[in-house]
Formats: C-alpha cells, sequence, structure tokens
C-alpha cells in the first residue's frame, strides 16, 4: 500500500519560499496576497453558519489562518478547505480522522518541500529562468537544516493542500485527494499527464485498491463549484490574479476592444451571449460575469465576435495549450 501511495504522491507547482522573483516582487509573497487574503464572508463560502461554527468548535478550521481582526472572514484557500470538510462529512468521515487529515495537509515539512521542489523538472511550462533558480535553490537547500526550512514555510503559509488550490487555479492540473481506510493519504493527477515520462495510469493505481476501502475527493470540482456560488462577490482584478494563462488571454482579448459579443457554449448544452459595451460599469460586469464562467470550467468553448463580423474561437483544449506556452 505504501509503494502505491509513494508511486501516486505529486507534489504540485509552487513557488519559491524566498528569493524568487518577478519584476522586483516576490512570487511567493504575491501568491500568499491573493490565495491567504481572508476577503471572503460566510455567505460566501457556500457552506452555512451553523456549521462553520460547528466545525469550528470540533477543531476542523483553519485557526493558524484567522484573527481577531477578520475573524468571520476566509481565504480562498480557507474556502475550498470548508468545502472539502463538507465533502468528507457527506461520506461519514469521523471528526478525528478529519484533524489527522488537516494536519497532514496543512504541515509545513521540509521534505514534503524538498520534494516539491524536486519534482519541477516534471512541469513542462517551467520557464528557463525559474528552473535555473530552482537548481540553484535546491542545492542551497541541502545546507538548510529542516527546522530552519520548516520555519520559514510557516511563516509563508506553505501547506501541501494550499499549495494544491494554487496549482488548480493557476494552471490546468486536475488533482484529486485519495485518503485510504487506514489513512494514508495521496494526491493523484486525474487529468493531463505532467509529461510523457511522469505519466501515471491512474485506472491501474485504482485497480491495486478495489480491495480496500477508499475515498477520492476531486479538488479541481471543489475549487470550480466554489465559484458557481450566486452569493460570491469578486472583483475583476482578483479573478485575473487566479486565471491560469489560457484564461488570461481571452480576457486581454476582450478588453482590446475589438469584440462586440461573446459566445460561451456551456458543457451542458446551454449557450450563453454576452454583449460588448463602451460603458465602463458595463464593460466591467461583463467581464466579471465571463470570469466566473471561466473558473466554473464548465464551457466546451467560446466564441468571440469582432466588430467586422469575424469569429475567434477558443476551446478548453486550445486554453491549455495556451498556457503550457506560457
Amino acid at each position: 500500500m505504501t509503494q502505491i501511495f509513494n508511486q501516486i504522491f505529486q507534489l504540485p507547482f509552487e513557488e519559491s519560499i524566498d528569493t524568487l522573483k518577478n519584476n522586483g516582487k516576490s512570487i511567493t509573497q504575491e501568491l500568499s496576497k491573493v490565495f491567504h487574503q481572508q476577503r471572503f464572508r460566510s455567505k460566501e463560502t457556500g457552506v452555512s453558519r451553523r456549521d462553520i461554527s460547528v466545525w469550528k468548535r470540533e477543531g476542523l478550521l483553519l485557526q493558524n489562518e484567522m484573527n481577531e481582526m477578520t475573524w468571520g472572514q476566509y481565504s480562498l484557500i480557507e474556502c475550498i478547505w470548508l468545502r472539502m470538510v463538507a465533502k468528507l462529512k457527506r461520506f461519514g468521515i469521523e471528526k478525528q480522522v478529519i484533524i489527522e487529515l488537516k494536519e497532514k495537509l496543512f504541515a509545513a515539512k521540509a521534505k514534503d518541500f524538498r520534494t516539491e521542489m524536486a519534482n519541477y523538472k516534471h512541469y513542462p511550462s517551467v520557464p528557463e529562468p525559474v528552473m535555473n533558480f530552482l537548481k540553484e535553490l535546491i542545492t542551497k537547500l541541502e545546507n538548510v537544516t529542516d527546522e530552519e526550512l520548516e520555519k520559514k514555510l510557516k511563516e509563508n503559509n506553505f501547506s501541501l493542500f494550499g499549495s494544491c488550490v494554487i496549482a488548480t487555479c493557476l494552471s490546468q492540473m486536475k488533482y484529486a485527494i485519495l485518503i485510504d481506510e487506514d489513512g494514508l493519504l495521496g494526491i493523484v493527477n486525474i487529468g493531463k499527464p505532467l509529461n510523457e515520462a511522469h505519466e501515471i495510469n491512474v485506472a491501474s493505481v485504482l485497480k491495486e485498491l478495489n480491495d480496500r476501502s477508499f475515498i477520492l475527493i476531486n479538488l479541481n470540482e471543489l475549487c470550480s463549484s466554489f465559484f458557481e456560488n450566486e452569493r460570491l462577490i469578486i472583483d475583476n482584478d482578483y479573478y485575473f490574479s487566479i486565471m491560469n494563462g489560457g484564461e488570461r488571454s481571452v480576457i486581454e482579448e476582450i478588453r482590446t476592444g475589438k469584440y462586440k459579443q461573446i459566445t460561451v457554449n456551456i458543457s451542458d448544452g446551454s449557450v450563453t451571449h454576452i454583449k460588448t459595451t463602451n460603458n465602463d460599469k458595463e464593460n466591467q460586469e461583463m467581464i466579471r460575469k465571463l470570469s466566473r464562467l471561466l473558473k466554473k470550467g464548465q464551457y466546451t468553448n467560446i466564441e468571440l465576435t469582432t466588430k467586422d463580423g469575424v469569429i475567434v474561437k477558443y476551446t478548453q483544449t486550445e486554453m491549455v495549450k495556451m498556457n503550457i506556452k506560457n
């Protein structure tokens, strides 16, 4: 069993904990600001206040991210964790088991981070300057004690769960969290493989587990369902900061003003027509509506019609390609 989990345990893309720079700003600090910013009210989480109150008393919430100034507000990572807890509860998972899973998923372990750094080489879209920095960082980490590293990780809010949420939002990785009856934890990539050399046959892994009880929770579904909440209030800048490369490209195209209509074909067969406008307020609302559809991930293709009648079409497959090029 341990061998199986070692095979599928893949840590997702995460920026450096310290000096990785982008235009003079720390990428880690920027990601932390976005994903750990406590800006969502309980009504926006998609979980009832009663459940949140009960889970707080049971020790299931992320107390380390909360303080008196932001009580009653939750970060994006906390919101996804609340949905994770709700899913585990529906599966009938006991309180103590959830607490143990929380400790595993949010513990800032040096071993996990060192493994994650080593796994960068398996990702097809890591820019060369970043890769060179990571090689240098891995070398430097050899001279850093686990105690020193874990202190730095804690300061930067590093966690396996948070890292998975960031990877799910900023790339099109589709991770699932696999938990067996003994509480062993694994992260399965159920979408497109990282590359041919690192491809894992999920079906064969699950076949090995067919004589055991286990649950598989789709993290991508938890994230996309969060954006389905009609009570969610997000400004366009926040949407833009959590988009992957393909999604950003579509929004940037629309902002050029070349298009008069956007047609979104939804996976359930329905069609949404959105007309652009010169009114800045209405245009911002249109972009917000489209951004929400993008993050829900329930479209099959998006057609942008120019003022000359020419149609530019983006499909989910094309957006994956666009993301890899970035």
